[in-house]
């Protein structure tokens, strides 16, 4: 019994939906930022050294580490070129949009701090705090009145540098009055071969271009640079923060999508804020791949679309693209309406597959104002005009690589499951059971005949209807298509397959509402042949 147990316990709690994956990434990650923590906190670059600067740098170390992930889980054409590959397995592509709320969540308390206390620090050094912030002097004279005036020899170095900068900063003046000075205050810390405790090799001061690089001020100065692209950056951050918190995608969806296309400033003032240029580099490549994937070769524009109400909650749109594309199940596209030259973009499933069409189909409910609009505009019009990008792979995309797929949907999360009667066709020994929860009978109704003829075509597809509420009065449905009354026994389901399936991994695709997520993860947790994928926006 003990043996049972223990298994039991690994098997819900590691091998589990892939959970051993979730525990090397957060394992990675905090190995990652406990190395970046020890170094920040080490960190002694002289004298004026003190907890703000600690604290400071040990909330810059690790949002390096933030900075570097936080693109990936949104990055929506890499994450669908991944999840076509095996590498899919060790990547957690379901929680994508869980991780990237929590690093955003992670990233904005670090960079509060890490603003904050470089402010204090600033303010606890010789000399006034704003021309400090703002570089209103040339970098090395700063330095040399504030953080590394205990090292300067004699006052009247700050001043014969001062007096080279006015003059123009020739190379006469630098090899007689600067270099000497330099050699004998700087150079036993800033150059390459420095063994100096406080060393700081990165800003070299034994060349002519060296010394000139930090002898600008104002918007040259790289302490004004550092700065204030700093204090973009954060508030930046602090918009994009709080128009994703869920209260305020909820309210003001348009707000929160326009705002954050601030996070292509951000991606770009980094180049300006973080001296090491290794930790921009490839999330600023990926991030410019999207954006022009998004913007080109993934972009339909102007495409012709005809709309019609399926009851008073639901549209159906049908949008014709302008060639003739592979349609693969299990995706997912982005939408605006154009001719009302509205900015959002909105994540729709895309309900139909196919090897070649230039046709998709998309059942939208009216969940915002967006929808909302859409649904209306359905009883008083049929065509309109639509942009179009995409596709993007959904968690519903693996249903169509694997052997024995068990569907259970609510609602208007059917969409991404129709997509997959296509691909079934092409796969007799693949074995696909649907089991639908709906509460609008109209919806069934448009779907029904679509789920009769697969039903009756396809001996590997077997579809479960059922209605938690009663015909509306007046609507009669004289279709085919069982419908039972009630919701699903998820656990009947799932022991029925265990019995009769000859297929040794089992995966299990929910998208609906949270109780039913809740009831099919409590049926197959404790089971290792299992594997769950959940899909939601």
């Amino acid at each position: 019994m003990a043996t049972l147990s223990v298994k039991r316990i690994f098997s819900r709690w590691f091998l589990f939906n892939n959970r051993w994956v979730n525990f090397i990434w957060i394992s990675a990650i905090a190995s990652a930022m406990a190395y970046q923590t020890w170094l920040g906190w080490h960190y002694n670059s002289n004298d004026t050294t003190n907890v703000y600067l600690v604290t400071a740098r040990i909330c810059a170390y690790n949002l390096l580490i933030g900075m570097v992930i936080l693109w990936l889980p949104v990055l929506r054409h890499a994450m669908s070129l991944l999840q076509a590959t095996k590498l899919r397995v060790i990547y957690p592509i379901q929680l994508a949009k869980s991780i990237h709320k929590w690093l955003g969540h992670g990233l904005m308390a670090f960079a509060l701090v890490h603003g904050s206390f470089y402010l204090l620090y600033m303010d606890s050094l010789e000399g006034d705090f704003a021309p400090i912030l703002f570089g209103t002097e040339a970098d090395l004279v700063r330095s040399m009145k504030t953080t590394m005036y205990e090292f300067v020899s004699e006052d009247e170095s700050i001043d014969d540098v001062q007096l080279w900068i006015d003059n123009g900063r020739t190379v006469e003046g630098y090899e007689t009055v600067v270099k000497p000075l330099m050699k004998e205050d700087c150079t036993k810390c800033h150059s390459s071969n420095s063994t100096q405790t406080y060393a700081y090799p990165e800003l070299p001061l034994t060349t002519y271009e060296g010394v000139v690089k930090l002898s600008y001020s104002g918007v040259m100065s790289r302490q004004f640079q550092i700065n204030v692209s700093g204090l973009v950056m954060f508030v930046s951050f602090l918009l994009m923060w709080i128009t994703s918190l869920a209260i305020m995608r909820k309210k003001k969806y348009h707000w929160f999508q326009q705002i954050h296309r601030l996070g292509y400033l951000v991606a770009i003032l980094a180049f300006l804020h973080i001296p090491r240029i290794e930790y921009c580099l490839a999330p600023g490549v990926l991030l410019l791949l999207e954006f022009l994937l998004n913007r080109t070769i993934k972009y339909w524009g102007r495409c012709q679309a005809q709309i019609q109400p399926l009851g008073d909650r639901h549209v159906m749109m049908k949008i014709k693209l302008p060639k003739t594309i592979k349609i693969p199940a299990g995706q997912y596209c982005q939408v605006r309406l154009a001719e009302t030259h509205d900015k959002d973009w909105h994540s729709i499933s895309i309900a139909n597959s196919a090897e070649k069409s230039n046709e998709i189909y998309l059942v939208i409910k009216d969940l915002g104002d967006w929808s909302n609009r859409l649904v209306a505009l359905s009883f008083v019009r049929q065509n309109l005009e639509v942009d179009v990008r995409g596709f993007y792979a959904s968690p519903m995309a693996d249903a169509a690589k694997v052997e024995e797929v068990v569907c259970f949907v609510g609602g208007i999360g059917v969409t991404p499951a129709l997509s997959l009667l296509e691909t079934m066709k092409n796969k007799a020994n693949a074995q696909l059971k649907l089991v639908w929860t709906f509460q609008d009978w109209h919806l069934f109704q448009a779907m029904a005949d679509e789920f009769l003829e697969a039903a009756k075509s396809m001996s590997n597809v077997s579809i479960h209807c059922y209605a938690t509420r009663p015909q509306p009065e007046g609507f009669q449905y004289s279709g085919g298509l069982q419908v039972n009354h009630g919701r699903p026994e998820v656990a009947g389901y799932i022991s029925n397959v265990n019995n009769h399936s000859r297929f040794k991994r089992r995966y299990a695709f929910v998208c609906g509402p949270q109780g039913l997520v809740n009831s099919v993860k409590r049926s197959i947790q404790s089971q290792s042949n299992w594997r769950l994928k959940v899909e939601h926006f």
